[in-house]
C-alpha cells in the first residue's frame, strides 16, 4: 500500500501506547488496594508459588498457591501491587 508509515514510527507509537497502558493500568488497579473480592483461582502456578484468579469484572489477583483454592469462589483482600499485578490474601 502507498503511503506507509515508516517503521521506526510504528515502534515509537508502540512503544508510547505501552507505557501509557502500563500506567492506566496501575491507576486502575490502585483503586481496589485495600478492598475486598471474590476471585475463582485457577489451577497454574505462576511465580513459583503464586495462582490467578478473577474479579467480577475481570481483573487478575495473584494469591499464595493453595491447592484446595483452585477452581472455588473465595473471598481475596486486595493488598498491593507487585510488578504490575495485583496481590491479594484469603480473608
Amino acid at each position: 500500500m502507498p503511503n506507509q508509515i515508516p517503521d521506526r514510527v510504528k515502534k515509537e507509537r508502540v512503544n508510547k501506547l505501552r507505557i501509557l497502558d502500563r500506567r492506566k493500568r496501575i491507576d486502575f488497579y490502585d483503586r481496589f488496594i485495600g478492598k475486598n473480592a471474590i476471585i475463582i483461582p485457577e489451577g497454574k502456578v505462576y511465580r513459583g508459588n503464586f495462582i490467578k484468579g478473577f474479579t467480577d469484572n475481570y481483573i487478575p489477583v495473584f494469591i499464595k498457591h493453595k491447592k484446595s483454592l483452585e477452581n472455588s469462589l473465595i473471598e481475596v483482600k486486595i493488598k498491593d501491587i507487585e510488578d504490575g499485578f495485583l496481590i491479594g490474601e484469603c480473608l
